[in-house]
């Protein structure tokens, strides 16, 4: 009887000592003003070969820019089609093969992205931004996944309930996947910097096919890749046939070896990336993409990856902002504008941040074509009480989604910030900012070195 009570109470107390080692400790509370910022960076964050630490992005995958003007030179000189094809098959895999995914939409070098860790020892009150690192060329779902881990430490170091999330450009998509996957409960305001969760023209119309070349578009392109002065000097020689031969030799690889093309160049090097297929939002456009560029077959486990973005996230992304806002969450949309898509589809005349269209980035703002305006005429389309009609009468902000808490900047480009000032502004904002919360920063700004609001002939 002894030896048995003996045994009962060994076994009560090694009971008792796993339940206390499964009871966690009190969750630390902070009660300051200061909320962390979890920023969501975009498309070239640095990757890392088997951990080492040399990161690869989109600039350093390859021999960098010597390495791509030679082969570009080497191109312009083809003597035919099929030699065109061999030489720019290899300028690619030599920029960027190591950057290659598999027909299954996974890394085939072994690359990873930074590992994510909240610093406990970091003092939110004085340093709030805690970055997130993922694969920007894979499954956004997947990464989605990781940043909701990276939120939960953050939460937990810092001992705030609610963050601020700061999606900027692609990381846009993956902010959108993660309402999509785990709602906004852990949200108190959400930022969407430029964010490409809208959408990307470019992009949808180069995955369908759909190119365009000719004179004023590759004077365009040059002027963009070398610059106006030397653009300009270039253009000088289309009297002598300088632009009518490359534009010539242009067509012809695309009508002789469009197909080849896009098999043994475009889909093995770009389109098995699967956040790429996330930039494509219309229904139309993706169904076309697909279509275009993969086999249902070869590339059945991409295919079904960037459904499960496009189904439960991409065609969304106003609508899980909106129902964010409906709760309680503050969100604040950034977008930029004044330049001119790169020349490669019809109507890349739009007006873009260099990279995403003006009206996708804002959720729906209309916007004239670039340098245009809205002519003089022009009414709001929805009347709130409020104008929404830029000064120099390009932007109609009274369509977005969030016209009251949408700001443009003129003439910024996709990689640049807007002022400190600004984004604290935005940061520690109690209540949801507007575009009238502080005379300094009105709907429509200007960048030609600092801010200023843009006059009627901005």
């Amino acid at each position: 009887m002894k030896k048995l009570r003996r045994i009962l109470s060994v076994l009560m107390a090694v009971v008792c000592l796993l339940a206390a080692a499964n009871i966690p400790a009190a969750a630390k509370t902070c009660t300051c003003d200061t909320l962390p910022v979890v920023h969501i960076p975009g498309i070239g964050s640095p990757l890392y070969m088997n951990g080492t630490g040399q990161g690869i992005t989109l600039g350093t995958a390859g021999g960098g820019m010597n390495a791509a003007l030679g082969g570009l030179w080497d191109l312009l000189w083809a003597p035919n089609t099929e030699e065109a094809l061999t030489k720019l098959k290899k300028l690619v895999k030599d920029l960027v093969g190591k950057l290659q995914a598999d027909t299954a939409g996974n890394t085939v070098e072994p690359l990873t992205p930074a590992k994510n860790w909240a610093d406990p020892a970091q003092d939110h009150t004085k340093n709030r931004n805690y970055y997130f690192h993922y694969d920007w060329r894979l499954d956004p779902m997947q990464a989605a996944r990781s940043l909701n881990t990276f939120i939960k430490q953050v939460q937990e170091v810092t001992g705030h309930k609610k963050i601020i999330l700061a999606a900027h450009s692609e990381g846009g998509i993956v902010g959108n996947a993660y309402l999509a996957l785990y709602g906004h409960g852990s949200l108190d305001h959400y930022i969407a910097d430029v964010s490409a969760a809208g959408g990307v023209t470019l992009i949808e119309e180069l995955f369908t096919g759909n190119l365009m070349i000719n004179r004023t578009s590759f004077k365009a392109l040059l002027q963009r890749m070398l610059g106006w002065l030397v653009g300009g000097s270039l253009s000088l020689t289309a009297d002598v046939g300088f632009y009518d031969g490359l534009i010539k030799d242009a067509k012809e690889l695309l009508a002789e070896g469009g197909e080849r093309l896009t098999a043994e160049v475009f889909t093995p090097y770009f389109a098995q990336w699967p956040a790429l297929w996330a930039f494509i939002t219309n229904d139309s456009k993706y169904t076309a993409a697909k279509k275009y560029m993969l086999d249902s077959k070869k590339h059945a486990a991409l295919i079904e990856k960037i459904d499960a973005y496009h189904n439960q996230a991409g065609r969304k992304a106003a609508a899980l902002l909106k129902a964010a806002k409906a709760d309680g969450v503050k969100v604040s949309i950034i977008a930029k504008y004044g330049w001119p898509a790169y020349p490669f589809f019809p109507g890349w005349e739009v007006s873009t941040d260099t990279i995403i269209d003006t009206a996708r980035e804002s959720f729906g703002a209309r916007v004239a074509k670039n340098n245009q305006n809205l002519g003089k005429d022009y009414k709001q389309t929805n009347s709130d009480g409020h104008n929404h009609i830029s000064p120099n009468k390009q932007i109609d902000a009274s369509t977005c989604a969030f016209p009251e808490s949408t700001w443009f900047f003129k003439s910024l480009a996709h990689g640049n910030q807007p002022s400190g000032e600004f984004l604290a502004f935005l940061y520690n904002s109690k209540e949801q900012p507007t575009v009238h919360s502080d005379k300094r920063f009105p709907q429509f700004m200007k960048w030609d070195g600092f801010f200023r609001v843009i006059t009627a002939d901005s």
